[in-house]
């Protein structure tokens, strides 16, 4: 993938689960199918020479700030370490096994995504400080750069909105079913309150996020996001350098290859 239409192997340990881009640097975890160790791989996309830090554990998901890199652990806990590189240790008390997500909620909150429950954290401090309920167990978690609107997607296919704006505390708005079976995606365009989501239905629609309502239009043809998204067993939002695409979604299929379908203006 150096050159268009080129393919690059590389070697690493389990499923990939999380994936982020910053500039021309890819960073993803991975998931034992055996519950082994993993780690934190980093590859540059222009010499694609692949680098790693060890984890205690699998890993789920990661986020990124200017400083550290945060991942959502196999065990129940969150792990920090820094941006360009280094030893992770665990930020924080453990969340729970069911820590599947993580996000960053505005400058000073972190969000985690615990099976039908949000838990909001203190960036520097690691306590938590919030949480929030959802009606089924949740599958995909966004927030908005301001941190003032935070959205989950669920097994059953529902988008849920909660927001703080001029109040203190996050409080729930809209509920819909969105989705025909589980969300794999939810994501905040960076500009606006629009949020891109994908599921196991095949489908990806554009969604807007103002006074606790939610209108939605399908983001892109219908055939041609089913045929791009065909048999997707889990996807997850990246952000690449601004001047090749806002937003790009790396979707894996049943035959262990993964893809990315960039979305700008779709």
């Amino acid at each position: 993938m150096g050159e268009r239409g080129t393919n690059k192997l590389l070697q690493y340990r389990g499923e990939i689960t999380g994936v982020i881009g910053r500039g021309a640097q890819l960073s993803f975890v991975t998931k034992h199918p055996e519950g082994q160790t993993t780690a934190v791989y980093r590859v540059e996309t222009e010499k694609w020479k692949l680098e790693s830090d060890a984890l205690p554990c699998g890993g789920l998901d990661l986020i990124a700030d200017d400083e550290f890199l945060w991942v959502a652990g196999t065990d129940g806990r969150i792990y920090r370490g820094p941006v360009a590189g280094g030893p992770l240790e665990a930020f924080g008390p453990t969340v729970g096994e069911k820590l599947s997500k993580i996000v960053f909620v505005g400058e000073e909150a972190l969000a985690a995504l615990v099976a039908d429950e949000i838990h909001l954290f203190d960036r520097k401090k690691g306590k938590t400080f919030t949480e929030l309920e959802l009606p089924e167990a949740g599958t995909a978690l966004a927030s908005d750069p301001s941190g003032t609107w935070l959205v989950a997607g669920t097994s059953k296919g529902r988008l849920v909105v909660f927001d703080r704006e001029e109040k203190k505390e996050f409080l729930v708005g809209e509920s819909k079913k969105i989705h025909q079976g589980s969300i794999t995606v939810v994501k905040f365009e960076p500009e606006e309150l629009r949020v891109l989501s994908t599921g196991v239905d095949n489908s990806l629609l554009e969604g807007s996020v103002i006074s606790h309502c939610i209108w939605l239009a399908v983001a892109c043809n219908p055939d041609q996001a089913a045929s791009l998204l065909d048999e997707v067993y889990f996807a997850v939002a990246v952000e690449l350098d601004a001047k090749f695409a806002e937003v790009a979604i790396v979707a894996g299929g049943s035959d262990d290859v993964y893809r990315i379908l960039v979305c700008v203006q779709c």
